[in-house]
């Protein structure tokens, strides 16, 4: 496939995340039956066109119709015919080329008039417009009004009364009416519930489906799942159990009627993100799949409680795309899971899941931590639970008044950073070392079979599909530069590995004398430590598992990131090249 195909056909796919709200639909509100299969057309939708008026756009309605239908169709929409005019300005040239590239439809209706009165159409062919029957039935053209939303680092959309009712739109699926809404670049449908809240006597429980009103308000975010205010990456202002949603992001929405020819599809490819954060933050100004976090998504205790929260919501999560995501034009059998850090760790267990296999149908994990081990029930009945029990005043004599007692506690008792970050009594399991991260999915029979390492190594992977995997340049900073703040001098080098490292690891280091410091580099210690933080963690683990992978496996490494803080122009949502 050509490049240039290859990057309009992945800028058509859809992205999920998961963030909350419902609400009541308007019945004013055009309804996708009605309106047909609408794109969004965008300046920056074409890779050679990033520099563009980033306020300009159109919409177009492939369902066909005479011009007084496509006056009545641009209308539903609150927009107009676009004009003759637009085509031909010089902020549009993206415009027509996507036409070429992602339209099989060859005459499009504008709002123009020829020297008769007649009726205009813009015609591929030729490359121009021309003089059309005003009967004749065609694909539509309209203004797009719609301003871009602002993300800010609180929170990733408008409140719900903020969105004009003329932006609004409704999709029909099964048993539910989803209200969500369109803006410069993509038709949003945010905070759609997947689960009945895992609040109460669900506390700890897998999740359920949600069986909630049919009429789903999808226009606004939520709370962040509960979390402490010091982790990777710094939650919202609001938090709460109740945070099992779903978002969707597309530039399109098909109807059943939109035409087919030269590649363009009825549907489209599913990308279905999962954030990062150690299982124990992520915030809702990252679009990922929300699903609970730290002792809420992983807590187990000998008989009541199984364990993997996480893995279930995620399992739940891919279940209702299965279901319900080809009302908005998505391809229930084209789902890509995709994560990045601890996402790219959830990418790893799902693939190793029973329970989740057929859900979808390729991965992508980005700065996987393939080292990160699986620990069983057992190891938090017997490990976590006495720790556990201490810190938040519940007997652990009686499993059953323990459990009680831990549900009866506020939501904001699991958010501590004494709870999400605290280390077990004892240092090490089954003869190995504790991982610091004991928040973790565990091994089932159902949910999560081994170690992805050795399923690989003995045949049993429930879900070999094809992957792509690959990491940043410069993995390892992110857990160095936070603990290690300023430049170190070069005689705390041999230090600096032993705490990373610990002793065994550290002495192998060194006596290997495969990472000499760079003494014209006034920060050498930090990034020659980083650097073998990066191969050891990420970089090394990630091409052994590559090469035991059984079906097609693509390799990437990102040469640039983007920093926490104080974000370039590029990202911002008025830029052009958002």
């Amino acid at each position: 496939m050509e490049l240039r195909k290859l990057q309009a056909r992945l800028l058509s796919t859809f992205v999920l995340t998961s963030l909350i709200v419902s609400g009541r639909t308007c019945d004013h509100i055009p309804t996708l039956e009605n309106i047909g299969s609408v794109d969004i057309f965008y300046p920056n939708d074409h890779p050679n066109d990033f520099t563009s008026n980033a306020t300009t756009g159109a919409l177009l309605i492939n369902t066909q119709a005479t011009y007084a239908g496509a006056l009545v169709a641009c209308a539903r929409l609150s927009e107009q015919v676009l004009p003759q005019s637009s085509l031909t300005n010089a902020s549009y040239p993206s415009l027509l080329t996507l036409l070429y590239e992602r339209s099989p439809l060859n005459a499009y209706w504008v709002n123009g008039s020829d020297s008769s009165g007649g009726c205009i159409a813009y015609v591929k062919r030729a490359q121009g417009f021309a003089s059309v029957d005003c009967s004749s039935e065609l694909p539509i053209l309209c203004t797009q009004t719609a301003a871009p939303f602002t993300i800010g680092a609180d929170d990733p959309s408008p409140p719900a009364s903020s969105v004009p009712d003329a932006y609004k739109t409704i999709v029909s699926s099964e048993d539910l009416t989803i209200t969500g809404f369109r803006d410069a670049r993509t038709f949003r449908f945010l905070g759609i519930p997947y689960a009945v809240p895992p609040v109460g006597a669900l506390r700890f429980e897998p999740s359920q489906a949600y069986n909630g009103s049919n009429n789903v308000s999808a226009l606004t975010t939520g709370a962040s799942c509960m979390q402490p205010y010091f982790g990777i990456v710094v939650p919202g202002p609001r938090q709460s159990e109740d945070c099992l949603f779903l978002n969707i992001f597309t530039p399109s929405l098909r109807a059943a009627d939109i035409p087919t020819n030269k590649g363009d599809d009825e549907t489209r490819p599913v990308i279905f993100w999962i954030h990062g954060g150690a299982y124990v933050s992520g915030a809702a100004s990252h679009l990922g799949s929300y699903d609970r976090l730290g002792s809420l998504g992983s807590f187990a205790s000998p008989f009541l409680l199984v364990g993997n929260q996480t893995l279930s919501d995620q399992i739940l999560a891919l279940e209702w795309v299965q279901k319900y995501i080809s009302a908005f034009g998505g391809d229930p059998t084209r789902v890509t899971i995709m994560g990045e850090s601890a996402g790219a760790a959830s990418v790893g267990a799902l693939i190793s899941s029973p329970a989740a296999k057929g859900l979808f149908h390729a991965a992508t994990m980005e700065s996987f931590p393939v080292g990160l081990p699986w620990y069983t029930r057992s190891f938090y009945s017997e490990w976590i639970t006495p720790v556990l029990a201490d810190q938040l005043n519940c007997s652990i004599t009686d499993e059953a008044k323990y459990v009680s007692c831990l549900r009866a506690l506020p939501e904001s008792a699991f958010a501590t950073d004494v709870i999400v970050y605290f280390s077990p009594n004892q240092s090490v399991y089954n003869g190995q070392p504790l991982s610091e991260e004991v928040w973790l999915p565990s091994i089932n029979a159902t949910m999560l079979l081994g170690q992805l390492n050795d399923l690989l190594d003995n045949g049993t992977l429930p879900s070999p599909v094809p992957i792509m995997m690959g990491t940043m340049e410069d993995d390892g900073t992110l857990f160095l530069y936070d603990d290690v703040s300023s430049p170190l001098p070069e005689s705390d080098y041999d230090n600096l590995l032993f705490e990373a490292f610990g002793g065994d690891l550290a002495t192998t280091i060194i006596n290997s004398t495969l990472f000499p410091l760079n003494t014209s580099d006034p920060d050498t210690v930090r990034n020659t430590v980083s650097y073998i933080i990066t191969l050891y963690t990420f970089k090394c683990p990630t091409l052994q598992i590559a090469r035991k992978l059984p079906n097609t496996t693509y390799l990437f490494e990102f040469r640039r990131g983007l920093p926490r803080e104080g974000l370039p122009t590029v990202c911002t949502p008025q830029s052009p090249g958002r």
